[in-house]
């Protein structure tokens, strides 16, 4: 009696506990490394960074994921380090010694030490057979794979894409990866290549597997996709498939599947002096994007206001890339020794993915060359750090002494948009002082759209990255002509 009275809540607890009841709602095993959300339901922490990477909500009950940063987060999220050349496309559930993962997520110790207390066997179990599935992905990923292409655009790893999907064939192969929703999102994937007109059928060598995330039904059946760049392949043997013979899509093209091969990059060495080529690459590089990044906010390159914050967001999952990769702190006092060497040769890896995906966003800023074809191409980090350089610098020089004729015309865009301005400021003066509330309604609501209308032109010009001058141009004029006739059009409702 005296001996029951002594036992400590957990220990009387243990007797009463199935394992059936702990399982992980998204691996259907023993929860290992638990999360708990502030919803309420708990996770592997593995299975809860791979879902983070795609969406912020539950996977059970799709609140958003509202976890508190002192109790769960060690800081903000980054993108993990193999999302462009690594292995295995998932995060590892890789922890420091407070239980930290790559995401920052933390480990809830007492149900951790519940769990390990009350089915000893199954843990070491799920510990074991999580290690060898980290092994297996390392060291068994398939090297050739038969995908279905994308024939649109080069895309970077770490980039996100967001797809207005309408052509039969691609509205076909989506549907086809949506049909595995109960698989896990990694096996949801195609490649993405660009066009290349060329070659037959027209498609680049080079492209990256995406992993369609989500993807949202309109009422005319298109689909509006998002999808994650993961890692980039070659193109081995591609063929397009039959035109619809019948129905509804008679005579539409086919998709193209191509055999492609998964590319690693090479792996720097200490004997070539290949990592300390590299890293010096990369200080450089880091140094330039600072720069490059204050000259194209100062210049009011960005479309819209704003649009570089969003891309270096954490919020990776809204399109962002995440901030620039911070290299591993070295201790000046000590002598260099070949393993922060290698640490520092893999951040310049990270960072020259980063960097490519940040001078060539997505939507365009139209202020650089276009690398991603080349990225792509490149065999090392070394390689595609170099072409990165060379991109910022081209692009730091325009940026410092633009053509005259862009400098003109961005000046005539801010005199034609002055007095438009005013007559709109004034035409909003008599609609307040002498319109009704109904005709002031009104007219709020074609003010809107005359705003929405010139912020689609703008867009849209914005986006042909190359035009310069024209682009800058022909904002201004569009912009003057519809805030006219938004303005004209006001006045004469109001006469």
């Amino acid at each position: 009696m005296h001996g029951e009275q002594s036992q400590t809540p957990l220990a009387r607890a243990v007797p009463v506990l199935r394992a059936e009841d702990w399982d992980c709602s998204i691996c259907q095993l023993l929860l290992l490394e638990p999360v708990a959300l502030t919803c309420g339901h708990a996770f592997c922490r593995a299975c809860l960074e791979r879902t983070l990477r795609y969406d912020d909500k539950c996977a059970l009950c799709r609140e958003p994921l509202l976890i508190a940063p002192d109790a769960m987060l060690g800081g903000a999220g980054r993108a993990p380090a193999d999302l462009g050349d690594g292995a295995s496309g998932w995060p590892r559930a890789e922890g420091d010694a407070h239980g930290a993962g790559r995401h920052g997520l933390r480990v809830c110790l007492p149900l951790a030490e519940l769990l390990r207390a009350a089915f000893p066997a199954e843990s070491a179990a799920r510990v074991a057979e999580a290690s060898r599935l980290a092994l297996e992905a390392d060291s068994a990923l398939p090297r050739a794979v038969v995908l279905d292409l994308f024939v649109l655009d080069a895309t970077l790893p770490r980039q996100r894409l967001f797809v207005n999907v309408y052509e039969p064939r691609y509205l076909r192969m989506c549907h086809r990866l949506l049909a595995r929703r109960a698989r896990p999102v990694e096996e949801r994937v195609f490649g993405m290549v660009g066009y290349a007109p060329g070659r037959s059928p027209p498609c680049a060598q080079y492209g990256v597997t995406m992993s369609l995330c989500e993807a949202q039904r309109t009422f005319d059946g298109r689909l509006l996709v998002r999808a994650l760049a993961l890692r980039r392949f070659r193109v081995c043997r591609a063929w397009q498939e039959a035109a619809e013979s019948s129905g509804r899509h008679a005579g539409a093209p086919g998709i193209v599947r191509a055999v492609v091969e998964l590319l690693d990059d090479e792996q720097p060495q200490l004997a070539d002096g290949s990592a300390a080529r590299a890293v010096a690459l990369a200080v450089e590089v880091a140094e330039l994007c600072r720069a490059w990044l204050g000259l194209v906010r100062a210049g009011g390159w960005e479309h819209p206001v704003g649009q570089l914050s969003a891309l270096l967001s954490a919020q990776e999952h809204d399109g962002g890339i995440g901030p620039m990769p911070e290299p591993p702190a070295v201790d000046a006092r000590a002598a260099p020794d070949p393993s922060t060497l290698l640490a520092r040769a893999q951040w310049a890896a990270e960072l020259s993915w980063w960097a490519a995906a940040l001078v060539n966003p997505l939507p365009p800023l139209g202020v650089a060359p276009e690398i991603r074809p080349h990225a792509l191409a490149a065999i090392s980090a070394e390689e595609r750090l170099a072409c990165v350089l060379g991109a910022l610098d081209e692009s730091a020089a325009f940026l410092r002494t633009p053509p005259p004729a862009l400098a003109l015309a961005r000046a005539a865009e801010g005199a034609l948009m002055r007095p438009v301005g005013a007559l709109a400021r004034a035409a909003g003066a008599l609609a307040r002082r002498w319109l009704g509330v109904e005709r002031r309604s009104w007219l709020a609501r074609q003010s809107r759209r005359c705003v929405g209308a010139v912020g689609v032109v703008a867009a849209l010009a914005g986006a042909t990255s190359g035009a310069g001058a024209l682009t800058a141009w022909l904002r201004a004029a569009f912009a003057a002509a519809l805030g006219g006739v938004g303005a004209l059009g006001g006045a004469l409702r109001i006469a």
